[in-house]
């Protein structure tokens, strides 16, 4: 994910006509893959080069999409039908205000996803994953947070979201890269102390 995602890298949403959309992903297919070959997700169907579905429903020409993607990549030559189009619209492109960073984006689904893993994985009815036993605690919030507070100092702390990644959820973590303990911990703080 490293080598395809930089940290600084933003997406916007933009509109984009359907005979657009699968004009530009035929452009990056046809051939060897090459940098700026357009993926997409399991809703996009393509039948050889041709686009058939998106969002698993049968691609409309003429309708406008929503496609989430980097902003450069409409217009630096990577698939020339986008290119062609948004230079000559370049009003269709968001304002730069609505970029997004990708890489954060990303850490932070990972973390909400991380969180709702150990939540779940502490409360009563926990069904999957490593049998941990973290000691007898009532399964109220309180109860939870304290089965994650280590050194019992009333504080969850970025080191023990990080022991909780390996020992509740058995994930392979490493002692000294906490980007994602410290991402989950940001995400499970309401408070903010």
């Amino acid at each position: 994910l490293e080598a395809e995602i930089k940290p600084d890298e933003t997406v916007g949403v933009v509109k984009m006509p359907g005979w657009l959309l699968a004009d530009g992903i035929t452009a990056t297919h046809a051939g060897d893959p090459i940098p700026g070959w357009v993926q997409y997700d399991d809703g996009v169907k393509q039948e050889g080069l041709v686009i058939t579905h998106v969002g698993g429903i049968e691609i409309e020409p003429d309708r406008i999409y929503r496609v989430a993607t980097k902003i450069s990549d409409l217009t630096n030559g990577q698939s020339k039908p986008w290119t062609e189009y948004y230079k000559e619209h370049p009003e269709c492109l968001p304002p730069k205000g609505a970029y997004v960073n990708l890489y954060s984006e990303l850490m932070a689904f990972f973390a909400k996803n991380m969180w709702r893993k150990i939540w779940e994985a502490i409360g009563p009815n926990k069904t999957s994953g490593p049998k941990i036993d973290l000691g007898h605690h009532s399964c109220d919030p309180a109860g939870r947070l304290a089965k994650l507070d280590l050194d019992h100092d009333g504080i969850v702390s970025v080191d023990e979201i990080h022991v909780a990644l390996r020992d509740v959820l058995g994930l392979s973590v490493d002692p000294t890269e906490k980007s994602l303990a410290e991402y989950v911990h940001s995400f499970a703080d309401t408070t903010g102390d």
